[in-house]
């Protein structure tokens, strides 16, 4: 199991890229949060497979149809994942 937090930037508030981020995760059996920061960025934390979370970040630099993603900055954690996430959400 890997972690990596992600700030996504561009146009990725209001058109509904949180939702999209919830359902790759989701398809993939990933665990974490996504968020809005207040400075229109979205924030997400992630755990799982390494392979899978590749495949997640390929999803996320993507989005749906109306978000324009300009910068993907994605920090891996070396602490160990968290054992009490056993889902993904969106959290405000």
């Amino acid at each position: 199991m890997r972690t990596f937090k992600a700030i996504v930037s561009g146009r990725v508030q209001g058109v509904g890229y949180r939702y999209y981020v919830q359902r790759e995760a989701d398809r993939l059996g990933i665990f974490g949060t996504v968020r809005n920061n207040y400075d229109g960025s979205v924030e997400i934390f992630a755990q799982g497979e390494e392979d899978i979370l590749n495949e997640f970040l390929a999803k996320i630099r993507k989005g749906p149809m109306f978000a324009y993603i300009s910068d993907v900055d994605v920090q891996w954690d070396t602490t160990k994942p968290d054992e009490k996430l056993k889902e993904f959400r969106i959290t405000f």
